[in-house]
């Protein structure tokens, strides 16, 4: 039986941290009392000692990271407005494939190479065979990001005019 790991806010590391800081009750005391192993709070308590420091010269630091943000923000804005793009054109980023779509794509490819003249219907029924949970739609998207286009054996008449 696995347990679920435990995520602790800032506020509460921030407490455990000075209370080891203060050095009135042993590290394993503190563990024990927070409910957490010994080593966490020996490293919450040299993480808060380092950066403590860092408090007093944040203000200058995170106006000099607005300040570049906002000017690069409007140059991004005048960028835009002069390709006449929409933002959101702009602005995108192209989503990689998840692993269930490739392990799909490496199938058809398989199939593909097998059967070229295998539509839609039956890319998606075989597919269902060997264990996919996909439909025909998700199949004929798959082929045309693949560019696969089925083979149709054209009739007889078709072919003497």
């Amino acid at each position: 039986m696995s347990r679920t790991r435990r995520k602790f806010n800032s506020a509460f590391k921030a407490k455990v941290a000075i209370e080891a800081i203060k050095e009135q009750r042993t590290i394993s005391e503190l563990a024990q009392e927070f409910e957490i192993h010994p080593n966490q709070v020996s490293q919450w308590k040299r993480a808060f000692l380092e950066r403590s420091a860092q408090i007093f010269e944040g203000d200058k630091k995170q106006a000099e990271e607005l300040a570049i943000l906002e000017q690069n923000h409007r140059l991004a804005q005048q960028h835009i407005g002069r390709l006449k793009l929409p933002r959101s054109t702009f602005c995108y980023r192209p989503v990689a494939a998840s692993e269930q779509d490739l392990a799909a794509m490496r199938t058809l490819d398989e199939l593909y190479q097998e059967d070229p003249t295998r539509g839609t219907r039956r890319m998606s029924s075989e597919l269902q065979k060997q264990g996919f949970s996909i439909g025909r739609d998700r199949t004929r998207r798959l082929m045309q990001r693949m560019r696969m286009k089925t083979i149709c054996c054209r009739p007889l008449h078709m072919l003497r005019s």
